[in-house]
């Protein structure tokens, strides 16, 4: 992908979409705070970003992402379990204004009731280098004695 191609809250916002999209009429939170809010949920947090060279112009950016999942349920396990499932379904590809993105290295727990879903999207970048000016034409003589 090209620089500017895929922004960083387009990663955040394609991977919101596959949320809404898989389990419509469930809200999808950003913020910590859940006051008001009836069971069930999705809670997206700030993906962590690293950004790596790999050669020349080409760099790497990864996103850890974590979504929390707060059942309605009185079997929150069980139904934690069904929802990774489907998570790990959706998110292996992800559809983005750039083309098509890749969830990896998916895992989950429930802790307190609360499922812990847990990939990374791998975005590569490409730099475009700014052409740099070059030095008008010069004619140069010489002579020997």
């Amino acid at each position: 992908m090209a620089e500017g191609e895929t922004a960083d809250n387009e990663v955040r916002e394609a991977v919101a979409g596959v949320l809404a999209e898989t389990f419509p009429g469930v809200p999808i939170l950003s913020e910590p705070t859940s006051q008001g809010i009836p069971e069930p949920y999705f809670r997206l947090m700030e993906p962590q970003v690293t950004y790596k060279r790999i050669m020349g112009q080409r760099y790497e950016r990864l996103y850890a992402f974590t979504i929390q999942y707060f059942p309605s349920t009185d079997e929150p396990v069980q139904e934690a379990g069904l929802v990774a499932g489907k998570l790990a379904d959706a998110l292996e590809n992800i559809p983005s204004g750039g083309g098509q993105l890749r969830g990896t290295g998916m895992r989950y727990e429930t802790v307190e009731r609360v499922l812990q879903f847990f990939f990374t999207v791998r975005v590569q970048v490409y730099k475009q280098v700014q052409p740099v000016p070059r030095m008008a034409a010069m004619i140069m003589e010489g002579w020997i004695k």
